[in-house]
């Protein structure tokens, strides 16, 4: 997967997808990662993203600015 962030930064993630009693699982790691001059300094990105039904689970991990890889965020998005 290959993204560009509104916070100047590139990213090139690699991973796997598993698909294990009608859940879909994505974990992807960053293989490459780019940044502007002035974003700020990002050297780590991991996802984990799971469908099961109608709900989406998603975190990130993320380090940045000398702290090491750590969880960043979550979300949990169902359709009605």
């Amino acid at each position: 997967m290959i993204l560009a962030h509104p916070t100047r930064i590139t990213e090139i993630c690699e991973g796997s997808l598993t698909a294990e009693d009608g859940t879909l699982r994505l974990e992807l790691d960053s293989t490459s990662l780019g940044r502007s001059g002035t974003a700020k300094l990002v050297t780590a990105l991991g996802r984990s993203i799971r469908l099961s039904g109608d709900t989406i689970d998603y975190t990130l991990r993320m380090a940045a600015v000398g702290e090491p890889l750590q969880h960043h965020l979550a979300a949990t998005l169902r359709r009605d």
